[in-house]
C-alpha cells in the first residue's frame, strides 16, 4: 500500500477540498468494499484525470465551441474532431462548466475518473465532483463493463469507449503501459 499511496503523492497535486491523501484513500477504500485491484482503478483515474477531480472533458467539431471565461483550456487533435479539456479552479466552477456544456448539447467527461454523461443522470452532476461518489460510479461502469465483456482486455476497452466493438484495443493499451510503469518491479 506504501507503493500506492506513494505514487499518488508523487503527482504532487491538491485539488480544492482533496488532498492526495484523500484521492489515494478514497480509491483504497472502495476498491476494497467492491473487491477491485486498487492499483486498477488509480491506473485509470491516472490515465482519465491526471487525479484531478473538477477535470471536465469533451469531443468538439471546432477548437473553440463555447466561450469560457476564467478556467484553462486545453484543446488537443482527437481523430478529425478536437478533445477540448477545461480546468477549473473550483468545484462550483466545474459544476458550472458542467451544466453550460451539457445544456449546450455535448456529452463530457467530469471528474477523477472522467464519468462521461451517458452515466449519470443532469441531477447527479454536483455530486460527480465529490470523489467518493466519482469513484463509486468508475466501479460502477466497470463493473458493467465486466458483465458485458468476456475478458479484462474488453472490459477496460468498454470504460472508456462503452459497449461499440473495438479492435485496436488503444486504450487497454495505454492502460497496461502505464500500469506496468507504475506497478512492475
Amino acid at each position: 500500500m506504501r507503493v500506492f499511496v506513494s505514487l499518488v503523492f508523487i503527482c504532487n497535486i491538491v485539488f480544492a477540498n482533496y488532498s492526495e491523501l484523500d484521492i489515494a484513500n478514497t480509491i483504497k477504500k472502495y476498491a476494497k468494499e467492491y473487491d477491485i485491484d486498487q492499483r486498477i482503478l488509480y491506473t485509470i483515474a491516472k490515465i482519465e484525470s491526471g487525479f484531478n477531480p473538477k477535470v471536465i472533458a469533451f469531443v468538439s467539431e471546432t477548437k473553440n465551441p463555447l466561450k469560457f471565461n476564467k478556467v484553462k483550456v486545453k484543446v488537443a487533435k482527437y481523430k478529425d474532431k478536437y478533445l477540448i479539456s477545461l480546468y477549473p479552479h473550483s468545484k462550483q466552477k466545474s459544476i458550472e462548466l458542467a451544466k453550460q456544456i451539457i445544456g449546450a448539447g455535448y456529452k463530457i467527461d467530469i471528474g477523477l475518473f472522467q464519468i462521461n454523461s451517458v452515466n449519470f443522470k443532469y441531477n447527479e452532476i454536483e455530486k460527480m465532483f465529490n470523489i467518493e461518489y466519482n469513484t463509486k460510479k468508475a466501479i460502477e461502469v466497470l463493473n458493467f463493463c465486466s458483465s458485458k465483456k468476456q475478458t479484462f482486455k474488453n472490459t477496460i476497452e468498454c470504460y472508456n469507449k462503452g459497449l461499440k466493438s473495438n479492435t485496436n484495443f488503444d486504450y487497454y493499451f495505454k492502460f497496461k503501459n502505464s500500469f506496468i510503469k507504475d506497478f512492475a518491479w
